[in-house]
Parts: C-alpha cells; structure tokens; sequence
C-alpha cells in the first residue's frame, strides 16, 4: 500500500498535466475542423534582446530548445522535489522511537537521502545526455541536422547547454524547495544538535552512535554541491561514451554495438553503486562523490571533478566532429 502510495504521489501530477495537454490538443483540433478557417501562421514574436542578436537559423533551433527546456525544468524540478523529500513523510518520518530527539533523527533522515541520490541523479543524466547526442548520431536526423544552415558545433553545444542547464537549475530547486519544506515542517533542524547520541544504545553492536557521530561531521552544503558536480560528470562522461564513433552509424552492427557499450556501462555504474551501498566499495572521493554521512572530501575533489567533466564534454565534441568526416 505504502508502495502505491509513494507510485501515485510521484507520477500523479504528471500523468494528469499529460492527459490535460492531450485534451487541450485534443480540443483545438476540433475547433480547428469545425470552424474550418482557413490556415493564417500567427506572425513570430519578435526575440528577446539575448537571441535579437543571433542569426535567423540559429535563433529559431534555440527556441525550440528553450520552449522544450521549459517543460522540461518543471517536470525534473517535481522529481526532484519529490526524491529529496521523501523522508518528510509521515511514514518516514515516524520511525524515530528509539530517538529522544526526533529532529535531530529527521535531519539524519533528510541528509541521507541526500547521500542516496548517486543513482537518481545517474538515471536522470543517462536521460538527458542521450536526448542531446542521439539526433546527432542516429542516421536519418544526423542526415537532416547536416542539411541545416547550422553547425554541427552549434548544435552541439546548445543542445549541450540546454539539457545541463535545466538538469542542475531542476536540482536546484528540488533541493531548495525540499529544505524549505524541511524547515517548515520541522524547524531549524541542524541547529542545537546534542553533542552524543540522542537515544537509547542497545548493545554494542548498536551502530547508531557511530552514524551520529558521522551526521555531526557532515557539511550539508558540501553535499548539495556534490550533486550538482555528480550530475555533470554522470552526465559528460554518458556524452562521451554515446558519441564514440564504434562502427559506421548506418550498419545495423554498430547500433548494436553501441547499445551493448551503453547498457554495458549503465549496468557498471548501477553495480559500482550498489557496492557503494553495501560497503563494498566506494566511490572515489578525489572526484567529489560524496555519498556517506561523515567529512566532507578535500577541496581539491572539486577542481578534479569540474576538470574531469570539461575534459569528458571536449571529447565528446571531438567525436562528433570525427562522425562529421
């Protein structure tokens, strides 16, 4: 019940936006045929001072971009939201009885679903890097693309730019508007936190003093920072491995090929993190993971995984560039 639950709570809204854009199409279709008017385009808005001073063809495939980025931000800021606020259910939220402090047990809960986001934040950067490389590289839209009056460079990177902006500004505001609910809700929670265990130790294989201990040390904006930088190296480095050219992109051989190497590394990074989990092994600090509760990784990480990152997008550009010839 409590899986339904959480099932209707994440894909209610959006399946219901889905059905009422459906419907309104839906609607103006009819009127369209019942009217029978004939066809007058409604004359293009005149461009904001930003894309005033970009040519024609470039301005007209960043509007399309820009309307579907719209859409976009306001369905991955609901994931988001959603993913990050979870432990403010009720019940979630209400498994604190061997805690003499439950706020200090709801920040807990709140910062470790935080550290959990490594495969959320996976899944939604797999996504969108393939909905920027695959109409550059599937044979039939490669082929259109290439008869515009735009460059491949063009499309690359605004395509690039796009997709990552809306991913990090929908992170964005899933975090805030989730700490604003925690706060709301709960208090200033990461206030006052007592300086031991605030609750009742079992035994000695009791591993909840360990983990507060752990809580007190963790940096709440380091965190969040963390997934912003997680989101962009998930998100160059699935470019990057999309775009390599396997094989020539219009023999049935190199479409298999590059979806084995796709899945392949999909199904690495989801076993790496399900190690992670299980304290197998863990994912490197020196590129910013951060995904246990406890010390912050060095500040250097953050250069590491930025560079990293910028690397990963030049090559996938190099790539593309390669499909070109």
């Amino acid at each position: 019940m409590r899986f339904l639950l959480n099932i209707a709570v994440l894909l209610g809204p959006i399946v219901l936006w889905g059905v009422y854009k459906v419907r309104r199409m839906h609607r103006a279709a009819v009127d369209s045929e019942r009217d029978a008017l004939p066809f007058a385009p409604q004359p293009e808005p005149a461009p904001n001072r930003f894309l005033g001073r970009v040519p024609l063809p470039e301005r007209t495939l960043l509007s399309e971009q820009l309307t579907n980025c719209s859409v976009l931000y306001f369905l991955l800021s609901w994931l988001f939201l959603i993913f990050f606020a979870i432990s403010l259910w009720p019940t979630a939220a209400g498994k604190h009885s061997a805690w003499t402090d439950p706020s200090a047990y709801a920040w807990l809960q709140y910062l470790q679903t935080a550290c959990r986001s490594c495969q959320f934040c996976m899944a939604l950067s797999l996504g969108a890097a393939t909905m920027v490389i695959t109409p550059l590289k599937q044979a039939q839209k490669a082929q259109f693309y290439r008869t515009r009056p735009v460059g491949a460079g063009f499309q690359f990177w605004s395509r690039l730019l796009c997709a990552l902006s809306v991913l990090l500004a929908s992170a964005a505001t899933g975090m805030a508007i989730s700490f604003a609910l925690l706060s709301a809700v709960k208090g200033p929670v990461w206030q006052h936190l007592p300086a031991a265990f605030p609750g009742i130790v079992t035994g000695p294989g009791d591993e909840r003093p360990q983990l507060y201990q752990a809580l007190l040390f963790t940096s709440a904006p380091r965190l969040f920072f963390s997934i912003v930088t997680t989101i962009t190296l998930f998100f160059s480095a699935t470019l990057a491995l999309r775009a390599f050219p396997v094989i020539h992109r219009d023999s049935r051989s190199g479409t298999a090929a590059r979806l084995f190497t796709l899945l392949a590394a999909l199904f690495g990074l989801m076993a790496f993190n399900l190690f992670d989990t299980l304290n197998i092994a863990h994912w490197p600090g020196q590129l910013n993971f951060y995904t246990r509760l406890g010390a912050p990784p060095a500040h250097v990480s953050v250069a590491v995984a930025i560079l990293v990152s910028v690397g990963l997008l030049f090559l996938a550009r190099f790539f593309i560039g390669r499909a070109e010839v």
